[in-house]
């Protein structure tokens, strides 16, 4: 769990820096591909913090 919430935050920052150079259509769809990553690794960060399966649903 630690390395794949390593591998989303690795695709947080590259996405975060490829956003820059794209023109505003693209950025803002990369925009929604950041947002779906980092909610992955909040589940991912909540799982290996002891928050039961069940109370992921709410975050």
């Amino acid at each position: 769990m630690q390395q794949i919430s390593l591998l989303l935050k690795g695709a947080e920052l590259n996405a975060d820096d490829i956003s820059s150079r794209l023109n505003r259509f693209e950025a803002e769809r990369l925009w929604s591909v950041i947002h779906n990553v980092e909610m992955a690794r909040a589940v991912v960060d909540a799982l290996l913090a002891g928050v039961q399966p069940t109370q992921c649903a709410s975050l």
